[in-house]
């Protein structure tokens, strides 16, 4: 029996011929067409570093990569006009006037070249420094302790955020606002400034709803004019949504209230008179509070 595939002694056959049975195959690195494959992803490749180097130049880098965190100002107040009163002939002094509104009668005080700051405590009205002081914060009938936020001299006295409005000196220079959180009650922190919190009345020119606090009562406000600080007070008593219209007509651009009523305030206007307005807190009430112009 003769075997088809036995190898016979003298017989000599090839093991690995290409599949067409006529000779090996080409070795991979001598195909033209791996060698235009392989170039032409070097080039893809490099097209697109260059793109990727190239564009990071103008984009910048991811906040959570840097540990930075791109984070929106709440308070859009900081870098606004600082308010000043300040005149060619430098006296200090309140004027004083009375305009009328829609028919109701406000009286003005604009203190000139004076400098603000707060103070807590009784209130020395012998010192012929203060041009003017007008109570500031709210003070708690339960425990006596200042309501809202609260900066002396740089050291926080009071934290609470109940009030969006707030008054902040800086160096010396006045900021009237509206925010629930503002980096300048930080900022008086560092700086040996002043910060309180009050209800808002007017913010950026549009009314504060505080229809919460309805009873009539003798308003005070402190209002960022166009050329400064004005501190306006009721002649009749109003609602607190009135008063707030009043100054909004009146060109208020952002407003916060005062203590109102029979509350205290110190005057030294421009024609050399000095007086009082209301009546002073008790002399235990250690944490009332007041607004002072004082001069430079």
């Amino acid at each position: 029996m003769i075997l088809l595939n036995e190898i016979g002694d003298d017989e000599i056959r090839v093991i690995g011929s290409g599949a067409s049975g006529k000779g090996p195959s080409t070795p991979w690195w001598k195909r033209w067409w791996i060698w235009l494959l392989a170039a032409i992803c070097v080039i893809v490749v490099v097209v697109v570093l260059a793109l990727t180097i190239g564009g990071s130049k103008d984009t910048p880098a991811n906040p959570e990569e840097t540990g930075e965190e791109d984070v929106e100002t709440i308070d859009d107040s900081v870098n606004e006009f600082k308010l000043t009163n300040a005149t060619d002939d430098g006296v200090a002094a309140v004027e004083v006037s009375t305009v009328t509104i829609e028919g109701h009668a406000l009286k003005l005080f604009v203190p000139h070249n004076a400098v603000p700051e707060l103070h807590v405590g009784h209130l020395d009205t012998n010192d012929l420094s203060i041009v003017f002081a007008v109570q500031a914060a709210d003070v708690r009938k339960d425990n006596g302790g200042i309501v809202g936020a609260f900066v002396l001299k740089g050291e926080p006295l009071a934290w609470g955020l109940s009030k969006r409005g707030y008054c902040a000196i800086i160096n010396g220079t006045m900021h009237i606002g509206v925010a629930s959180n503002s980096p300048l009650f930080e900022r008086a922190t560092e700086t040996g400034g002043y910060f309180f919190r009050q209800f808002a009345l007017v913010n950026n020119g549009v009314m504060e709803d505080n229809s919460a606090q309805s009873k009539s009562a003798i308003r005070r406000a402190l209002c960022q004019m166009a050329d400064g600080v004005v501190i306006v007070e009721s002649v009749e008593k109003l609602s607190l949504n009135d008063f707030s219209n009043l100054l909004v007509v009146m060109g208020a651009k952002n407003a916060i209230y005062l203590v109102g009523g029979e509350a205290f305030a110190l005057v030294s206007d421009t024609s050399g008179r000095r007086y009082c307005l209301g009546y002073m807190w008790h002399r235990r009430m250690v944490n009332v509070n007041y607004l002072i112009f004082r001069r430079a």
